[in-house]
């Protein structure tokens, strides 16, 4: 893995660790961590000047980053709700969750 797909696998796991728990703290802790501006920057600042090749490598930087983010998120679910009855049957929303 390289560096950034690791600081991606890193603040997936904060975020979700964060909801979970209902925890400010590990969310922003999370939002310092994620490398997903860069790629952000590049898409429009290659559609700004019209360079194709900065545009692709930011959106598709962009899109890798998100799809990391979701397939974690969602297997963290998995296993949250399969160990806590709270989080399974619905009862488990936090206050964190309910304000994103």
């Amino acid at each position: 893995m390289k560096r950034r797909e690791t600081y991606v696998f890193v603040f997936s796991i904060l975020a979700a660790i964060g909801l979970a728990e209902d925890s400010t703290i590990f969310l922003a802790a999370s939002m310092l961590v994620s490398p997903l501006m860069g790629p952000i920057i590049a898409a429009i600042f290659g559609t700004a000047i019209k360079d194709p090749t900065l545009r692709t490598l930011g959106l598709r930087n962009e899109l890798i980053g998100i799809l990391i983010a979701t397939i974690i998120g969602f297997i963290f679910g998995l296993v949250i709700c399969s160990i806590d009855e709270r989080y399974g049957n619905g009862e488990g929303l936090t206050a964190e969750m309910l304000s994103r």
